[in-house]
């Protein structure tokens, strides 16, 4: 079943070029140990949480294992697994693994409430739920992408300075974005496609992201009805129970027609521009995820290797939830403990390779729509002279400058020829 959830926050992007980020590097550095303490402040949280759930546990058994003794024979009668009495007594009737002490009495004590709100870091005031942030190098740029509210406080000073030293090399995008996550229960680019390219038709600027857990798509935050509309005609139904847009009537051979158009002006685009995607062949990348226990960590070693100026050419840092990040790392296992992220503390297998196919969009507008989800259309369909009947993974990072997609070592051979077509087969 695929999913698409929107996160309402305003989002802002930021591109650098990478021979100028250390302009940038003390923002930077000052949002990610925001973001660790942040994080760090909350696992405190659950960690009490969990020793309260604990100790009640315990207490839980010692009452029930001496309940049993005395009233073995009646037990089996009495036993009610959820029950529970009010205002921090303690239930007769509690299951082993029930909670013990209830915590309504907390709510009549509005200043304790208060106080551990104001406890959390400013940044968290933007939205609670908010935990999304992507931070990306490629040879040539480096991209931030943060709440608007964050790149105001953080990053207005250094973009200021740029502006007066007439850097153009450095944009911060006028229009602001939310995103949409795609939860996806399996492998299916056509359903991702089938998701971005009414909206590329409709001339809406996007921005594609692959983390380990999911794919993500940035639309401008003033067309979010507009998308939300376009969605909704195109087999996206709202689900009250899930809070999220789940497609219906998934038509694959409707989807793969209609993209030849977004395919056919996505090469027109490249031919005029004199553009050709690269497929780096000699650059093994990995899409990796941290493990949930280790988030605060991957946090501060980014922040480290980032002071240390220690970042490969290819690196990227990606938060979608509390518990979930990922990470674009060197496939070298030595290159990667170099930078302190050791095979132990990733998840996946650290054999599935992947290829970056670059495409340099510096000659185009910022607002150029449809390139990435026509290029992934060509690639995940084909073209008339090389039909694909199996289906791959294709992964994407986009930048504010540039269009990165992933794809498996494996097919490498087979997308190059794919990419080596005569563009004029598309000429008008």
């Amino acid at each position: 079943m695929n999913q698409v959830q929107i996160n309402p926050t305003k989002l802002s992007i930021l591109s650098i070029n990478r021979s100028k980020y250390w302009i940038f590097k003390s923002a930077i550095l000052e949002f990610l140990h925001s973001e660790a303490n942040r994080n760090s402040k909350e696992e405190e949280i659950y960690s009490s949480e969990d020793e309260i759930d604990s100790l009640n546990d315990k207490f839980s058994y010692l009452n029930r294992s001496k309940r049993n003794s005395l009233y073995e024979s009646s037990s089996s009668s009495s036993y009610s697994p959820r029950g529970r009495k009010k205002h921090g007594s303690v239930s007769s009737t509690s299951s082993f693994n029930e909670k013990e002490i209830d915590n309504s009495s907390k709510d009549d004590s509005k200043d304790d409430s208060k106080d551990k709100e104001d406890s959390f870091d400013e940044y968290e005031e933007d939205d609670d739920n908010n935990y999304f942030f992507h931070i990306a190098f490629t040879p040539i740029e480096c991209t931030i992408i943060c709440s608007t509210k964050i790149m105001n406080q953080l990053f207005s000073k250094p973009l200021k300075l740029c502006e007066s030293l007439g850097y153009d090399d450095i944009k911060l995008v006028e229009e602001k974005f939310v995103n949409l996550q795609i939860d996806s229960g399996g492998n299916d680019n056509n359903r991702i496609i089938q998701l971005t390219k009414p909206l590329s038709e409709n001339n809406i600027s996007l921005f594609f992201l692959s983390s380990h857990f999911s794919d993500i798509v940035l639309i401008p935050h003033h067309l979010e009805e507009k998308v939300i509309n376009i969605l909704t005609q195109n087999h996206f139904e709202f689900n009250d129970i899930s809070g999220s847009y789940i497609i219906n009537n998934f038509n694959k051979e409707e989807t793969t027609q209609s993209g030849i158009d977004l395919v056919e002006k996505t090469f027109k685009l490249f031919k005029d521009s004199n553009i050709r995607p690269i497929i780096n062949k000699d650059i093994s990348l990995l899409l990796t995820g941290s493990r949930s226990n280790d988030v605060t960590t991957t946090i501060l070693k980014t922040a480290t290797n980032i002071s240390k100026d220690n970042i490969p050419n290819y690196f990227a840092i990606t938060r979608t939830s509390y518990n979930e990040i990922s990470l674009i790392l060197p496939k070298s296992s030595k290159t990667r403990s170099k930078l302190g992220f050791q095979s132990k503390f990733l998840i996946g297998s650290t054999q599935d390779i992947i290829n970056p196919i670059t495409i340099d969009l510096q000659k185009l507008p910022l607002d150029s729509t449809g390139i990435v989800a026509g290029m992934a259309s060509m690639i995940i369909n084909g073209v008339n002279s090389f039909p694909i009947d199996y289906p791959f993974e294709l992964n994407y990072l986009s930048m504010a400058r540039s269009a990165i997609l992933m794809i498996p070592k494996e097919n490498i051979d087979l997308v190059d020829e794919i990419l080596n077509i005569d563009y004029n087969q598309f000429s008008t």
